[in-house]
């Protein structure tokens, strides 16, 4: 897609020699040290990762006349694409004998919260499959990715609000941009279902990133693309992962409940905790609003 701007892998902090390749899912980027131990379940590495890290200070929404530049996720955070990746989910692991779900029955949507939902490929595929190769890992998420790209085709909306919202946000003339953990291929064709495309010519991925989220390198790197400090901005998640990773970042991160409570994403650290973009919108004065 023209007009993506995709940062080389190891921009920031990456040590000599750090893997520049793309693959999907991001394994070559990854060091094995990052990855949950062998069966490990992927909840609870990332309890543990985040449990590991200092707890950021909970704060109020800051005006929005005073943040100078935001920070957008895209799945799950710019349109509700749990559903289908629930639904992708389900398909693909019955299709493949999984047996780490009541020994093969369709996975729960408790499941699915608890366990998958805003995980990074890595970390996701070594969980459901701890038994398999790397390889075979990769090809399993390969599918798992194009299956959702099938599903999700003619399927996606905005979430309420969110272009106007970034009407908004453009014609204020503050810089933003998206960071996702999800693949090269999905984030343009969550983008162009959306009719966000043209919203967004500058994308970090997690994948070319030296780690991922629920590590605060994609949204440093993401500091980086719009000339910002972190104080300076609002980032959006809707997931733990990416909401820890903006904190980290320290980033005021708002919380978009499209899977998750607002109790725990306040749990996390987000400052405030919205459905959808009405909320925002209804904050901005009309006359702002009409230009």
């Amino acid at each position: 897609m023209q007009g993506l701007l995709l940062r080389p892998a190891g921009v920031l902090g990456s040590p000599a020699g750090a893997s520049q390749g793309y693959a999907v899912g991001g394994y070559r980027n990854l060091k094995r040290r990052d990855h949950p131990p062998r069966g490990a379940s992927r909840a609870s590495c990332c309890r543990a990762r985040v449990s590991s890290m200092d707890s950021a200070p909970l704060s109020a929404l800051p005006p929005l006349k005073d943040v100078k530049g935001m920070l957008f996720d895209i799945d799950g955070t710019m349109t509700d694409s749990d559903p289908i990746h629930f639904l992708t989910f389900q398909d693909i692991l019955k299709e493949q004998g999984y047996k780490g779900y009541n020994n093969g029955e369709s996975i729960s949507r408790e499941f699915f919260d608890k366990n998958i939902t805003g995980g990074h490929n890595s970390i996701l595929s070594n969980f459901l499959w701890p038994e398999r190769t790397q390889a075979e890992q990769d090809k399993f998420s390969d599918e798992k990715e194009a299956r959702f790209r099938e599903l999700s085709a003619g399927n996606l909306k905005p979430l309420p609000g969110f272009l106007q919202f970034l009407d908004w946000i453009k014609a204020s003339g503050r810089p933003f941009a998206a960071v996702s953990n999800a693949p090269k291929a999905n984030c343009i064709a969550m983008l162009k279902g959306i009719g966000a495309t043209e919203y967004f010519p500058k994308i970090v991925l997690g994948e070319e990133c030296v780690r991922p989220k629920p590590f605060p390198e994609p949204y440093l790197e993401g500091l980086k693309l719009i000339h910002r400090q972190p104080h300076e901005c609002l980032a959006f998640e809707d997931s733990p992962s990416g909401a820890t990773a903006a904190i980290k970042a320290g980033i005021p991160t708002v919380a978009i409940l499209t899977s998750q409570t607002a109790e725990h994403m306040r749990s996390i650290g987000c400052c405030h905790c919205i459905k959808d973009y009405t909320e925002l919108v209804a904050l901005i004065p009309k006359e702002e609003l009409s230009k």
